[in-house]
């Protein structure tokens, strides 16, 4: 008999275990930090569009740049952007609190669904002049 397991509890354990949705990782020397994007209100969803949800507030240190997880985390869609009240330089700590959201089937999001993921990688700056 073949047994198939749903890895859906081990989700819900490692975001038991993070409770603010944080893990730390490591690419070789280099330290990444990985936040979960996490639904902070109720939104009803339409396929075709793109809607901007709030979510749980992430914090991004100073001279770290962020990239969205390609890996489809929730089935009605995937976030595509993240971003606070204001615009803050690369050399600035930050917060983030919403998500732009593309919507690939009509469904609703519940406050504390998992939309995706965050990573956010150091980066050191070398050149401050921009053009």
């Amino acid at each position: 008999m073949v047994r198939i397991l749903h890895p859906f509890g081990e989700v819900k354990r490692e975001m038991e275990h993070s409770k603010d949705g944080k893990m730390d990782l490591k690419m070789g020397d280099i330290p990444i930090l990985s936040r979960l994007i996490v639904a902070d209100e109720n939104i009803t969803l339409n396929e075709g569009t793109s809607t901007s949800i709030k979510i749980r507030e992430i914090y991004i240190p100073e001279k770290h740049i962020v990239s969205i997880g390609a890996y489809a985390a929730n089935k009605y869609g995937h976030p595509i952007a993240v971003g606070g009240d204001t615009h803050l330089p690369l050399s600035m700590d930050k917060k983030v609190n919403r998500a732009a959201f593309t919507v690939f089937l009509d469904g609703k999001v519940k406050k504390g669904d998992l939309l995706g993921f965050l990573s956010l990688f150091p980066v050191e700056i070398v050149n401050k002049n921009l053009g």
